[in-house]
């Protein structure tokens, strides 16, 4: 009953299960259609000649599907087709610290309603008995520093609001982020076994996922009480007397900054459209004349191009404070080596760990290893393992360079020319054909590169 009903499929059926389920799912759905799209290539043609299936494959090969994004994510989410058949399962860390950020979250904007509230009366009351005495410098003095409760309702207000905004983007963006990283994972877009620095990173001390789900609530707490403090401290200053006719002043003053830094950009993009082409100049004279003018323009603007910089990278370290999902400062910005912006390469870890046990290549792939425990010699024959590499062979020749690589000792000795010890030392060798030179160059150099990198670190993260 449970098959044909998904209430009551889940209900009673353990959601484990039917990940797992939904995991078998996509690699059926991602075997076949990389089946049907090599069998494509066999009967695509050009200018009504048949085209070779590797030629085609160069040629469509580049092709790519845009995938990842905030709605895109949560919309295959809904469908349930993240699972079934993209094969990305969301690990229970991610879970755990998103049900934390919301429970944080609640009981932080309650407690502001709450706190605000407590001191607009607790002012109120100040005031009244202010009030109520006699007259003296003293008295008016103190009603003068003593705000208003409607200043403090005011101020709490937009910075409660701005913080719910920022901590409800915060719990938008962290599934699609977790699922756009995983998409550039198994593109390699961020690169792992072809980079065995970076790799090497990744794989050491994986135990440092069992962090990721405190630092992710105690992230959101940071930055939702960063914004909260800018917004509601703008504010207040905006509307206590004391301060209000300095803000004035100053958002004057930003807002005539504003609008010449906008004459200048539209008299900068009528002067480039007449002027210049790319990198080379249209008329050299007058692209020259207007560049002097624009450059001691700018020298009084130059201020207002350090105060954007400042307020950019103010609020976007104070967003990315809340997420230890992104990497917020590049992994050059180190000192001594040192990366500060380490948490989010943690996160990365959970994610590899959940995939070197979810993907569907390897669920597949455990299932054929199981099969062969269990059954032994009569599943998975020698002969009908080359039946499959012939199949795969036929069928997209464009795999062997993948298997080239990794056959490449077995290469060399039916060839007689030694083991991989002899390889990295010597040159060439008599017997090896062109295309197999190559393979030994780039194996001599992968070899190399690992060799250096253990060097440094002491320890080997080779990846062939």
């Amino acid at each position: 009953v449970a098959k044909t009903s998904p209430v009551l499929s889940y209900l009673f059926i353990p959601s484990s299960k039917r990940s797992a389920a939904a995991t078998k799912q996509a690699a059926t759905r991602k075997i076949n259609r990389m089946i049907g799209q090599a069998r494509t290539m066999h009967f695509k043609t050009q200018l009504g000649a048949p085209v070779s299936a590797l030629d085609q494959y160069f040629l469509c090969g580049q092709t790519s599907q845009s995938s990842g994004g905030l709605f895109w994510t949560w919309k295959e989410i809904f469908s349930g087709r993240l699972v079934n058949t993209h094969g990305v399962w969301l690990h229970s860390n991610l879970l755990i610290g998103q049900e934390g950020q919301v429970i944080v979250l609640s009981f932080g904007l309650a407690l502001g309603i709450w706190g605000g509230i407590q001191l607009g009366e607790s002012l109120a009351k100040q005031r009244e008995a202010l009030e109520q005495e006699p007259p003296s410098y003293l008295r008016d003095q103190s009603l003068y520093f003593t705000p208003y409760p409607w200043n403090v309702y005011v101020s709490f207000g937009v910075g409660l609001a701005i913080a719910g905004i920022i901590g409800a983007s915060l719990l938008a963006l962290y599934i699609p982020s977790t699922v756009a990283t995983v998409m550039k994972l198994r593109t390699g877009v961020i690169s792992t076994f072809r980079s065995p620095t970076k790799f090497g990173v990744y794989r050491t001390a994986a135990d440092t996922i069992c962090y990721n789900a405190g630092n992710m609530v105690y992230a959101v707490i940071g930055s939702t009480s960063l914004f909260f403090l800018l917004g509601a401290g703008a504010v207040f200053l905006l509307v206590w007397k004391p301060t209000q006719d300095f803000f004035i002043n100053l958002i004057g003053w930003g807002l005539g900054l504003g609008i010449t830094i906008g004459l200048k950009f539209i008299l900068t993009k009528c002067t480039r459209a007449n002027f210049q082409e790319a990198l080379y100049r249209k008329k050299p004279r007058s692209a020259n004349f207007t560049g002097l003018c624009l450059m001691c323009w700018n020298i009084g603007l130059g201020a207002g191009c350090l105060l954007g910089r400042l307020t950019q990278f103010l609020l976007a370290a104070a967003f990315w404070l809340g997420r230890v999902d992104a990497v917020f400062l590049d992994e050059e910005v180190n000192l001594f080596g040192y990366g500060f912006d380490y948490v989010p390469i943690n996160f990365r870890k959970d994610i590899l760990v959940t995939e070197a046990h979810r993907h569907p290549w390897l669920d597949r792939i455990g299932g054929m290893y199981l099969m062969r425990h269990h059954y032994g010699s009569a599943f998975g024959t020698n002969a009908g393992a080359r039946w499959r590499q012939l199949f795969c062979a036929a069928l997209m020749p464009w795999l062997k360079k993948y298997r080239s690589l990794r056959n490449l000792q077995l290469v060399l000795e039916e060839k007689d020319v030694g083991s991989q010890e002899t390889l990295a030392a010597t040159g060439t060798f008599a017997g090896l054909g062109h295309e197999e030179m190559i393979q030994l160059s780039v194996f001599r150099q992968r070899r190399r590169a690992a060799a250096q990198e253990n060097d440094r670190k002491g320890e080997f993260m080779g990846s062939f």
